[in-house]
């Protein structure tokens, strides 16, 4: 008796199925699992009239794999994996499974479905492979990526005091705020002013400059995440006034005769070192004055 899942043949009349003047040939598929095909006649009745016998390998395909198309999501999304798999010989898939070959680690909903979930919490490119394997033990794989993308941080600036006076100290802040909990690094600069400036603690997000000379001073922070290559925040402006002069008025001159000349004399410094101007004015008198040396 054959073993189970072997052909066998009995009492073939050659003559008999197709008469005596034409070949006949008979195709069986036969199973091969330990490499080896033994074909054997048990009995042969004189004058079968058997010519020949060509034994053909048949090839198993392996499956044909999709494991979808990539998908570009942001992180709390639902994603749904969408794979297909076919026998090219129209067997059947004997067995599926998903794999993650890549990204920060998560759990399928189900490895052994085409259409498995889950839901990504942070950035990076997650990568998995899907593998069909056939009744006949071959196998294919096919890989998708879904990548959840870096998100930028929000930046505000601002600077106190504003308006300043010249040599003091003016605060420079940014408040930053990173939705995928990046590590930021601070960088601020001076983008317009009539002069330099040294900014210290630069390189952070809190940062001073003290300026010496009055005018309008505009500085930027660049914001980086370390993945998105830098954010540049609005610029925060600083105006720094003029102080005015410290004037000193002279003790008030003795009493003097008519026609005779009287003489004024004011001390003023200017905190700024500024060059000063003087112009004297007449508040009240019984009559109008003639200043002499009106701006000295």
């Amino acid at each position: 008796m054959p073993a189970v899942g072997e052909p066998e043949i009995n009492d073939i009349n050659v003559r008999v199925l197709v008469g005596a003047s034409t070949a006949y040939s008979r195709t069986f598929t036969v199973n091969v699992t330990d490499g080896t095909l033994n074909i054997n006649f048990v009995r042969v009745a004189d004058n079968a009239m058997v010519s020949g016998i060509e034994v053909i390998r048949i090839i198993n395909l392996p499956p044909t794999v999709n494991a979808g198309a990539d998908q570009n999501v942001q992180p709390n999304t639902f994603v749904q994996l969408n794979g297909t798999a076919s026998d090219p010989e129209g067997g059947e898939i004997a067995s599926l499974t998903w794999l993650q070959t890549a990204g920060p680690a998560v759990v399928l909903s189900d490895n052994t479905l085409l259409t498995p979930n889950f839901t990504p919490t942070v950035k990076g490119t997650y990568t998995f492979k899907l593998t069909a394997t056939d009744s006949q033990g071959a196998s294919s794989s096919d890989f998708v990526n879904i990548v959840v993308p870096n998100r930028a941080a929000t930046v505000n600036v601002s600077a106190t005091p504003s308006p300043a006076e010249v040599n003091a100290t003016v605060a420079l802040a940014a408040v930053a705020n990173d939705p995928d909990g990046d590590v930021l690094t601070y960088l601020w600069q001076l983008v317009n002013g009539p002069q330099p400036v040294t900014i210290d603690g630069a390189n952070t997000a809190n940062a001073s400059f003290i300026a010496a000379v009055k005018g309008t001073y505009s500085f930027r922070v660049t914001v980086s995440d370390g993945d998105t290559g830098g954010i540049v925040a609005p610029t925060v402006t600083v105006v720094v006034n003029n102080r005015l002069p410290l004037v000193t008025p002279s003790a008030a001159p003795a009493p003097a005769e008519v026609e005779n000349t009287v003489t004024l004399a004011a001390n003023a410094s200017d905190p700024d070192g500024d060059t000063l101007t003087y112009t004297w004015s007449q508040l009240s008198g019984p009559q109008l004055v003639d200043f002499k040396q009106h701006a000295s």
